[in-house]
């Protein structure tokens, strides 16, 4: 459901995927946790707020996202 795909360039920092689209990125702590930066587009005002996060954090975040919304415009 939830890719996440390291940076080329950067050491560290990651960008998630939900159902094909780039909802956030963050910096992976290589120790379960990632720092959550969520898109502004996806996202109502109060979950754009970075965090600290696992996983499964993540998931329940992106079940929440505006990408429902996105994807009936296109």
């Amino acid at each position: 459901m939830i890719q996440i795909i390291p940076n080329k360039r950067l050491k560290n920092r990651v960008t998630f995927m939900y159902k094909g689209h780039p909802v956030a990125s963050g910096i992976d702590f290589k120790n379960g946790y990632y720092e959550v930066i969520p898109r502004a587009t996806y996202f109502q005002s109060l979950d754009r707020l970075v965090k600290m996060m696992t996983i499964e954090q993540i998931e329940s975040l992106c079940g929440r996202s505006l990408v429902k919304h996105h994807e009936e415009q296109d």
